[in-house]
């Protein structure tokens, strides 16, 4: 169940696909909601003490805002974290029918060393174009993240990213 939570993407505000694996996972007694937000609830028992459990279901991401004229992708953070870090990695677009693979865009060499580069993040698909990267599919909104993948270390432990509350789902 895990390695299905941690390897489902689910950029903030689009996790929609976490959900259901989440609701694919429950025990046939459970009844899960889902609220106007998009929160996943699911309750047991009744009485006192009232207890909650509290997760979250979405990774750090990016959306994209606009395709350039020469294909590229400008995104926008979805989430805290040091841009850097996404710098010169695989990228991967959900366009909600299929992932394309991309590049985000590493800083022009000479650049100062800083942990975030100035302007946008820019992912490059190599397209070339708007109108190709357009006709992959790809359209303003959708979410752009990282590849990522489940990995068991020794004994009971494994790693991913969004490890941190995909294991509280």
């Amino acid at each position: 169940v895990l390695a299905r939570l941690a390897t489902t993407y689910g950029v903030s505000g689009a996790e929609a696909p976490v959900r259901a694996v989440i609701e694919s996972s429950l025990p046939s007694w459970a009844r899960a909601e889902t609220d106007t937000a998009g929160n996943l609830l699911v309750r047991a028992g009744h009485g006192d003490p009232l207890v909650v459990f509290v997760a979250h279901m979405d990774e750090i991401g990016f959306r994209i805002t606009r395709i350039t004229e020469d294909g590229m992708l400008e995104v926008t953070p979805r989430g805290g974290f040091f841009l850097s870090l996404f710098e010169g990695r695989p990228a991967l677009v959900h366009t909600g029918e299929r992932d394309i693979p991309g590049v985000f865009t590493p800083r022009p060499p000479g650049s100062p060393e800083v942990h975030d580069p100035p302007g946008p993040p820019l992912v490059d698909l190599g397209t070339g174009s708007q109108a190709a990267t357009e006709a992959l599919g790809v359209r303003p909104g959708q979410t752009v993240t990282m590849s990522k993948e489940y990995i068991r270390l020794l004994g009971q432990r494994a790693t991913a990213r969004s490890f941190d509350d995909r294991v509280g789902d």
